[in-house]
């Protein structure tokens, strides 16, 4: 299958922002492109300069949804184009490829995504480490009795930061559970893990808020909460359900993680890493497209959210609010 190269003069328009532009995206072969949006957040990525090697439109492209940003070319400039029934061929050619795109859009979610929690919850007090925000939340869940939760945490903090600050009251805390509730501190060995394939009960803790992250998780069966804890409250942020995807931020990053997980209900998931991520494009090349056409899913309606927040009026707010529900549920507009 032999990928089309197309050419465009220097100061052509290649895309156009919030057009329907057909199911295809770009390559860098030779020379430059600027590619911008009237997204108004200082830290798009839709605005920079790209040369070869660089791809865009990815996003449009997995997701059928318009374009989120406009491009031209700043010198005579040639692209491979790539369709989305191209997109696993390519994958099996180059898998590097694949790693490139998540990890470019694992650092744009991690970016937006606290640029939104910060527009949408108003955190106050003064900025905690990461290490130490994950044992408070572990003694959040502890107050509350939730010594599941509790458990998990202490236990996560102890492997991860063995010489942390905390990690003698952590033991003892563990040592309390134990005492108070002996199941808690069994419910640690119930995830079930077959190969990529975890099950988890009602009620448990898949991820904690603030720990360190390495895998991203897609939802076969059943239906997960992602929350945060913010003062002494627990914030429910979203409730999702099959083939949702959650985790991806850390996929590729090695980050804290940004929210906590717990199962709805009896919830099975894949849990996907970095060394069992190339193995599964080279052997399951539509699992490998699913899990970027998700993460361009929520990278395109996260954009969305936050450009909302940049109309004055509350009218326009609401009407776009409304555009882009339509968008996601692929109703056709005239």
């Amino acid at each position: 299958m032999k990928l089309p190269l197309v050419k465009f003069k220097r100061g052509a328009y290649i895309t156009v922002e919030n057009k329907h532009e057909g199911d295809h995206f770009y390559i860098i072969r030779k020379g430059k492109v600027n590619s911008f949006s009237s997204i108004s957040t200082d830290f798009s990525s839709l605005k920079q300069v790209l040369g070869p090697g660089d791809f865009f439109g990815v996003v449009s492209s997995m997701t059928g949804h318009p374009r989120l940003s406009s491009s031209y070319a700043l010198e005579d400039t040639d692209l491979i184009m790539v369709r989305k029934q191209q997109f696993g061929y390519l994958l099996q050619q180059t898998a590097p490829l694949a790693l490139k795109i998540i990890r470019s859009f694992s650092n744009e979610l991690r970016k937006y995504d606290e640029e939104l929690t910060n527009k949408t919850i108003k955190e106050k007090g003064r900025k905690e480490s990461s290490i130490d925000s994950l044992f408070n939340n572990g003694e959040f869940y502890f107050m509350k009795n939730d010594y599941n939760s509790a458990a998990y945490i202490f236990m996560q903090y102890v492997k991860s930061y063995p010489l942390g600050e905390a990690a003698d009251k952590a033991l003892k805390n563990l040592e309390l559970i134990r005492q108070k509730s002996p199941k808690a501190i069994e419910s640690l060995k119930l995830v079930t893990d077959i190969g990529i394939n975890r099950e988890y009960n009602k009620k448990q803790i898949l991820v904690s808020e603030f720990e360190p992250g390495y895998e991203m998780f897609i939802i076969d069966t059943g239906r997960v909460t992602i929350s945060k804890v913010i003062g002494k409250e627990e914030v429910i942020l979203a409730v999702l359900k099959k083939g949702d995807i959650f985790g991806e931020m850390a996929l590729l990053n090695n980050e804290p993680r940004s929210a906590s997980a717990f199962a709805l209900e009896n919830t099975v998931c894949k849990a996907v890493n970095v060394k069992n991520f190339e193995s599964i494009i080279k052997n399951n090349v539509k699992l490998a497209i699913n899990i970027i056409s998700l993460i361009s899913e929520r990278l395109w309606t996260i954009y969305k959210q936050l450009d909302n927040f940049y109309f004055s009026e509350t009218k326009a707010r609401a009407y776009d609010t409304l555009l882009t529900q339509i968008y996601k549920k692929r109703i056709p507009i005239k």
